[in-house]
């Protein structure tokens, strides 16, 4: 369990938008929090695909490539 401080704007912004989404001030406060950690996870791995590829340990396949290999799968 954490507590936080708030200022009280962002604190009145977060109560106003709440209420016009029917949603306590907590479950919007976790789902941002929930947001930020999966956006952080996915730049993340994102950096670390790009590394693996400047690195020539793997490559970026074109579009007209995973095609063609998905139609050679039907044959």
């Amino acid at each position: 369990m954490f507590t936080i401080q708030i200022d009280d704007e962002l604190g009145q912004a977060i109560e106003k938008l709440a209420r016009n989404q029917h949603r306590t001030t907590t479950q919007l406060i976790n789902e941002a929090i929930i947001e930020k950690l999966e956006d952080y996870q996915d730049t993340r791995l994102a950096e670390e695909a790009l590394a693996r590829i400047e690195k020539g340990d793997e490559r970026l396949l074109s579009w007209e490539d995973v095609k063609a290999s998905l139609h050679e799968l039907d044959d």
